[in-house]
Order: structure tokens, then C-alpha cells, then sequence
């Protein structure tokens, strides 16, 4: 199956590359979406936060949205290979299926539930 993430264009012809910086980008942008939210965040501050210009942020992605994606994708990504690895563990299956969905919310409680009263990013 084919990368979602090769579906949004780029200037940027190194594949390599354009992975590194979408991983950056996406840090930056979930730091933002964590403390102001998706629709408060703009596309200027995920720049700044990425350390990158306009311009420069633009030549690997297209629009807000994109960037809304490949966090999507990451945290997809990031929970399926974490469950998966609970789910083949030595245990019985059972004991597995339990140990996944308690640890499920404990994965990054930063993507999960960022804006709780009192709670701190750390």
C-alpha cells in the first residue's frame, strides 16, 4: 500500500528529506495544536515553531490542512505500532487484549487529552 503522506505534493524532490522535515513540521505543529487547538493555530506560527519560513514550510506542504494530516497520520501510525506491539507480546492473547486497552490512553496523554484543567504538557 502506498504512503498516505505521497499524496500531498512538494517542491522538495528528496524523498528523504521531505520525510525529516515532515516530521519536524508535524512536532512543531502538534506543540501548537496542543496549546491554542487546530483552528487557532496559524499556518505562520507552525512556521516559527518549525523554525522555517513561509516559503520554505510551502515548498512541503500546501495547505493547513496538510499539516492537519500528517499529524493524523502520525498519531495513527504512532498508536497502531504501539498497540501492535502490546497485542504480540508473550502473554496470552486475553492478558494482551487487556494490557492494550489499558494502556491506550496512557500512550501520549499530550494527543489525547491535551486540555484538561490543570494538566501541563510535559
Amino acid at each position: 500500500m502506498p504512503d498516505p503522506k505521497n499524496l500531498i505534493a512538494s517542491n522538495i524532490k528528496d524523498k528523504e528529506l521531505i520525510n525529516v522535515r515532515r516530521q519536524e513540521l508535524v512536532n512543531a505543529a502538534v506543540e501548537l495544536f496542543v496549546r491554542k487547538g487546530f483552528h487557532k493555530t496559524t499556518v505562520r506560527e507552525i512556521a516559527r515553531e518549525f523554525g522555517m519560513s513561509m516559503g520554505t514550510l510551502y515548498d512541503y506542504i500546501r495547505t493547513k490542512e496538510d499539516i492537519l494530516f500528517l499529524v493524523c497520520d502520525h498519531i495513527s501510525k504512532s498508536v497502531s505500532d504501539k498497540l501492535q506491539s502490546t497485542l504480540t507480546g508473550k502473554k496470552d492473547p486475553g492478558e494482551n487484549l487487556r494490557n492494550a486497552i489499558r494502556d491506550y490512553p496512557r500512550r501520549d496523554r499530550r494527543l489525547y487529552a491535551p486540555s484538561l484543567p490543570g494538566d501541563q504538557v510535559s
